[in-house]
């Protein structure tokens, strides 16, 4: 199976809102542009989200705000590793009050306000600032992508009128302040980030798995990789990839997932023809949002690190120790 990559930018969307096939491809950064996807002929089906992961050494913090159509979804998750406490705000609205969208990557503010969480993602060239503010947790933080910092874009085409655009976006600086409780935690060395931006047409029911890592090999190289699992199968697309010092490597193939969704702090093991990682988890956040009906999920998200191999396209193996990540297994009626 080889998914055919993209190297100008191609709109999402053809005639009548439907998936163009020249876009259901991957590509090396922003290539697909998704304005009119928020229109309201498809509006039920249509689900956008920008989520933000930030990892330092004191914090794991997740951002979310999400329009999915019927409802609007905003997280402040935020996890201290010394006391392993969880803060956790989160708030389901009707439809899309109190979230603000761009129609496209990158070009506008992301803003959430609803529910006591104030959320605004501010993106400015090769940096976004990202501030937060509830009841027990503030957040302002500067985010700066590296020099030669490749994020992996996909479309995944179910049909010509379900179809998903993915962009994750890993490694990115971190500066700034956290300040939990009162008190104030300053973010700088040894902190990254990642972006998930998502937009698309989605089937009522979907389940996936997906994980990510970030780390510096003994060799002073970076090594991030993003591997998913489920929502993909069928389609000639998968989200998986290697970045090595900020390169990308394509994974075409399909992995496979093994853990234990009795116990999602037992390892998880992923494994392919390209990869062969264990994960080990130390936290876990778990949400089940609902909505009168027309919303319900189950997300499992464990923060760890992964320790295994990855093949590169040379055929050469990759060994890797304790990088830091996660992993997802959730599923959806929607």
């Amino acid at each position: 199976m080889t998914h055919r990559e993209i190297r100008s930018r191609v709109p999402l969307l053809g005639p009548r809102g439907r998936l163009n096939p020249e876009a259901a491809a991957w590509g090396r950064g922003a290539m697909i542009d998704t304005t009119g996807i928020g229109g309201l002929r498809h509006w039920s089906r249509t689900k956008r989200w920008d989520y933000w992961l930030v990892m330092t050494p004191e914090h794991c913090l997740v951002l979310d705000v999400s329009a999915l159509g019927y409802v609007a979804f905003q997280q402040v998750w935020l996890y201290d590793r010394a006391t392993r406490a969880a803060i956790d705000t989160s708030t389901v609205r009707p439809f899309s009050v109190g979230v603000s969208m761009p129609p496209a990557h990158g070009r506008e503010p992301v803003r959430a306000r609803a529910g006591g969480i104030c959320i605004d993602m501010e993106p400015a060239g090769s940096r976004t600032r990202l501030r937060a503010t509830t009841p027990r947790v503030v957040v302002d933080l500067t985010l700066e992508r590296l020099p030669v910092q490749e994020a992996h874009g996909v479309v995944v085409p179910w049909s010509p009128t379900r179809f998903h655009y993915s962009l994750r976006d890993i490694g990115w600086r971190v500066r700034g302040t956290i300040v939990a409780d009162g008190v104030a935690h300053e973010v700088g060395e040894g902190a990254w980030a990642m972006l998930e931006h998502g937009r698309g047409r989605w089937p009522h029911t979907v389940q996936w798995q997906w994980g990510v890592a970030h780390g510096e090999l003994p060799d002073g190289r970076r090594l991030s990789f993003q591997f998913a699992g489920t929502w993909t199968v069928g389609t000639p697309s998968t989200e998986n990839a290697i970045v090595l010092d900020g390169r990308i490597q394509k994974v075409q193939e399909e992995v496979v997932w093994d853990f234990d969704g009795g116990d999602y702090l037992e390892p998880w093991h992923v494994y392919g023809p390209r990869v062969e990682a264990r994960f080990t988890p130390v936290a876990l956040r778990s949400d089940e949002p609902s909505a009168a009906g027309v919303l319900a999920g189950d997300v499992n998200q464990c923060f760890g690190t992964w320790e295994g191999h990855v093949l590169l396209d040379d055929g050469s193996r990759l060994e890797f120790d304790r990088l830091e990540g996660c992993a997802e297994d959730a599923e959806f009626r929607w």
